[in-house]
């Protein structure tokens, strides 16, 4: 087995590799930039995170439920109306003004 040999980059070569790895450093930095935003977000408003990210847990479970949820479809609608409708209103009821006023009534 011989190791073939590396062949040269020509300039235009070399400035594409430079360009994409100047392009991956950006978008690493960016990606820093907001992963950073977020952790300062969730710091400022760990309640309002926590309720955000429970809802959309809620809002997930939902769907999966729905979409193996057998052909009853009615009662199962009903059922999952009844159940949001009741998270909803304990939502609001311990939820903070700032958030309650997205909370439909």
């Amino acid at each position: 087995m011989s190791a073939r040999p590396r062949q040269r980059m020509g300039p235009s070569s070399q400035r594409t590799a430079q360009s994409r790895r100047g392009t991956g450093q950006q978008a690493a930095g960016m990606a820093d930039q907001y992963w950073d935003e977020f952790e300062s977000t969730v710091e400022e408003y760990p309640l309002t995170t926590t309720l955000g990210v429970f809802a959309a847990g809620l809002m997930l479970g939902v769907a999966v439920g729905a979409a193996l949820g057998h052909s009853d479809r009615s009662r199962s609608r009903t059922m999952a109306e009844s159940f949001g409708r009741r998270v909803l209103d304990a939502l609001q009821e311990y939820a903070p003004d700032s958030v309650r006023q997205y909370l439909p009534s």
